[in-house]
């Protein structure tokens, strides 16, 4: 039950709460599932399906792997954005010179 309240808060867009996995008895069977958090935190396609062929047998017998196939989408959003709040720290001045623009107009 608790594998599937991970994935579908992942589905939503939220982050499940870190404490999950902490708990000790609970570590080896959500190990594939941080994974799966680690990646759509991170927004890595290529982690992500690394993750998925290395666990999908897990997936499988948990009749999860079709909820976890369609976090890509999630994981692609969660890149996104962190590449926007990247780029958007990027002050006009510094996109003028590395551009060669003349005025900060330009670059706006």
């Amino acid at each position: 039950m608790l594998k599937l309240q991970v994935i579908v808060e992942l589905l939503m867009g939220q982050i499940p709460n870190r404490q999950i996995f902490t708990q000790k008895f609970l570590q080896a069977p959500l190990k594939p599932y941080f994974m799966i958090v680690s990646c759509v935190k991170s927004g890595d396609m290529v982690t992500f399906n690394q993750v998925i062929q290395k666990y999908g047998e897990i997936f499988r017998a948990d009749k999860n792997f079709s909820l976890i196939q369609r976090l890509r989408h999630t994981v692609l959003k969660f890149g996104l954005k962190k590449l926007n709040i990247s780029y958007s720290k990027i002050s006009l001045n510094d996109i003028k010179n590395k551009l060669g623009l003349e005025t900060i107009d330009e670059a706006e």
